[in-house]
């Protein structure tokens, strides 16, 4: 009947919902990985060039480069924060419903 609830509905709409921001936040975290591999990366060959931009008087891009990385290293430590509070947050949670139950 349409509009009527019972706990196999509840139940199955909590599973997939929990599934579906599961499969998400293993999606999203496996991108931001990738990010953070290609910066490091770039982090590396900027500092090998670093002397050599230098040398050619290319100061400016220095400045902008050291600023792009400060303000990268600042967001991730923003989101590296937030996750783990969160994450500190669901266990908590779980761990007083699981001494309720």
């Amino acid at each position: 009947m349409f509009g009527k609830l019972n706990r196999h509905h509840l139940n199955n709409f909590y599973n997939n919902t929990k599934k579906h921001l599961g499969n998400v936040y293993h999606h999203t975290k496996n991108i931001l990985g990738h990010i953070d591999n290609g910066i490091n990366v770039g982090k590396t060959i900027f500092s090998v060039i670093q002397p050599y931009l230098e040398e050619l008087g290319q100061n400016n891009i220095n400045k902008h480069a050291m600023k792009a990385l400060t303000h990268y290293d600042d967001l991730k430590k923003k989101v590296v924060d937030t996750h783990d509070r969160a994450e500190n947050t669901y266990n908590d949670i779980a761990g007083k419903l699981k001494e309720k139950h």
